[in-house]
């Protein structure tokens, strides 16, 4: 990968190697970490969506809540 024929120039382009690839990996990174809790959310709510008959509140108990003629909420 390297060919040492004046050891100055090979150190700068060791350098230059590792500062180039170390950029690389905090581009990766940085971009990796708004997606994962967007890509959490995304599968929270897909599996909401897939079992909400099993979890959480039901639109057939929403009826047992319901006003009366005087105003009064019957429960």
């Amino acid at each position: 990968m390297f060919q040492v024929t004046d050891p100055l120039k090979a150190i700068m382009a060791v350098e230059n190697y590792a500062v180039a690839t170390s950029q690389i990996a905090h581009r990766v990174w940085s971009a990796r970490l708004p997606v994962a809790p967007l890509g959490g959310i995304g599968i929270m709510f897909a599996s909401y969506d897939r079992w909400r008959q099993k979890v959480g509140w039901h639109g057939a108990e929403a009826s047992l809540t319901t006003l009366s003629g005087s105003g009064i909420a019957a429960v």
